[in-house]
């Protein structure tokens, strides 16, 4: 493959003029020359589009009225171009050579689907990235209950993670593709689920698509000289037990409960499509477990995301339809995805 390989850098914003800047200047930065951007604003109101047509003509902008989400405005703009590799972005400011450094490593290695970066905490502030050397993710990992995080979540970084490997799955705060991966794990014509997003809000997409990616045979890269900084408007906290949970009911509580709703709904829904029927069945009783304790936390603390209940019943039997086709597709077994379980 030659070295000088298309990229098309794809971001979907909304009313991003307070960060924007800063992320079009780190891709302006990259040592990567051979680099297309796609903007697709949404009817953005804070003068988005205008910074664009003024300060980088460069980017070629498109522009939706109805708020889609990120991923399937990724989607969208996938077909406005032919690149072999796409970078994802969104709030995310890039070392300058961040993608240089992508590419030759999905070029050194012709089975990896997509490449994770190390990308550390920071903090948008006056358009300014303040960096921080706490790590926000290196990519997904999957436990035996099926429970998908990231690893390396608000670790300080002393070089523990500095080695090239294997993850389970690209995070989607900057995820970096081999196109011909991602058009692979199209279901029904889409490359993620139309039902995981409501109203311009969505979760699980990322997670949904690392898990496809994992099951028709490509491996996910972790890369550590690839970094980057992301401001993440989520909780910026794991929780590994019941005391990390109720100290997170304050944060939990300031994020929209239509997303709750919707990240409740989502894992579930990512499981049912994605879990091979003989790791459900060896791993019924952990899963069963930690559902309980899920449970009991939405019982005590948050006892309004029961309400996404009745949409998750109504469709869930197009998940079990898509579930047939994913498993259809899928090439590796069971015993080949239990190996990714890596912790309690």
């Amino acid at each position: 493959m030659p070295k000088s390989s298309p990229v098309a850098v794809q971001l979907v914003i909304q009313n991003g003029a307070s960060w924007l800047r800063a992320v079009l200047d780190s891709i302006r930065a990259q040592t990567w020359q051979d680099l297309q951007v796609f903007l697709l604003d949404y009817d953005s109101g804070d003068g988005t589009a205008d910074i664009v047509r003024r300060e980088y003509p460069e980017v070629r902008l498109f522009h939706a009225r109805e708020n889609r989400g990120i991923w399937q405005g990724s989607e969208r703009l996938l077909e406005e171009h032919d690149a072999p590799f796409i970078l994802v972005l969104t709030d995310v400011v890039l070392d300058p050579q961040f993608i240089e450094r992508g590419i030759h490593a999905l070029q050194a290695q012709p089975d990896a689907g997509a490449v994770q970066a190390k990308i550390y905490r920071g903090v948008m502030a006056n358009g300014h990235m303040e960096r921080t050397n706490h790590l926000d993710t290196i990519g997904f990992r999957i436990a035996p209950s099926l429970h998908i995080t990231n690893l390396g979540h608000g670790e300080r970084d002393e070089g523990q993670y500095d080695h090239l490997h294997e993850v389970f799955g690209v995070e989607g705060a900057a995820p970096l593709f081999r196109r011909t991966a991602l058009e692979r794990c199209r279901i029904q014509g889409h490359l993620v689920d139309p039902d995981y997003q409501l109203g311009g809000i969505g979760y699980g997409d990322d997670v949904d698509l690392a898990w496809r990616l994992q099951l028709f045979g490509f491996t996910t890269l972790f890369v550590p000289t690839m970094q980057a900084w992301h401001d993440r408007s989520t909780t910026k906290d794991g929780a590994r037990n019941w005391r990390d949970a109720v100290r997170r009911v304050g944060a939990r509580r300031r994020i929209a409960l239509a997303k709750r709703r919707l990240d409740w709904a989502n894992v579930r829904f990512t499981i049912i499509k994605n879990a091979r029927a003989g790791n459900l069945v060896r791993q019924f009783p952990r899963i069963v477990l930690r559902e309980l304790a899920v449970f009991g936390y939405m019982f005590l603390f948050e006892p309004a995301v029961f309400g996404a209940f009745p949409r998750f019943l109504r469709l869930l039997p197009r998940m079990l339809a898509r579930r047939h086709i994913v498993q259809a597709g899928a090439v590796h077994p069971a015993v080949t995805m239990r190996t990714w379980y890596q912790y309690p």
